[in-house]
Order: structure tokens, then sequence, then C-alpha cells
């Protein structure tokens, strides 16, 4: 039992650090616009590594305004409607998608995008 406990610690610390990665999301919605810009990123060990990533790829889409709104662990989602959005996270991608829709609070909404690492 010992041996198995100290085969666990060895494993624990020398796992990829991707298995602890972090995503993030921007977006650039202007309010009354359904096509909503974002940036997705994934893998960063860092919150502010994931904002980066993904300010710079919503910025290379062509949008001016991006602005964070959600960084994840394992799934985030983003919902939006003309006049409201939502983000939700969680240990899957409906569990994600679910939050974000119930943030949303508009029955217009849907979801834009949904990432898990």
């Amino acid at each position: 039992m010992k041996n198995l406990i100290r085969l666990g610690l060895i494993l624990a610390t020398i796992a990829p650090s991707w298995c602890f990665a972090i995503g993030a999301f921007t977006v650039d919605d202007e309010r009354g616009d359904y096509e909503v810009g974002y940036g997705i990123s994934a893998g960063h060990d860092t919150e502010e590594e994931a904002f980066a990533a993904a300010m710079k790829m919503c910025h290379e889409a062509g949008n001016d305004h991006c602005k964070q709104v959600l960084w994840f662990e394992v799934c985030g989602s983003y919902a939006a409607s003309e006049s409201e959005y939502g983000t939700g996270w969680g240990n899957s991608a409906k569990e994600a998608q679910e939050m974000a829709m119930k943030k949303c609070d508009d029955s217009d909404c849907r979801v834009i995008a949904t990432e898990c690492e």
C-alpha cells in the first residue's frame, strides 16, 4: 500500500503541466449584433497567458473592441442574444453550456462557442 501511495505522489509531481491547463474567452459584442467576434485559447499555464492568446485571436479576426469574459480550467462556454450574454464553466461542455445559457437570461440566447481542455 505504501508503494502505491509513493507511486501516486511521484506521478502527481511529474504529471505534464497540460493536465492543469487554463483557457479563456474574449469577445467583441456590440449590442444588437448576433455575429459576435471572439477569441478562444486553451492549454496555458496562467490566466494571463490564456487571456493574452484569446485577445490576440480576437483582434486577428478583425475585432476592435475585444474584452475578457471568462477563464476556465476544464470547459468554458459563451452564450448571447441581441441584448444579453452569459458565460459558463464546468467539467463538461454540456455543464458549461447550461450555465452560460442560464446566465444569459434571455429566451433568444444561443451558445456561440464552447471549448474544453
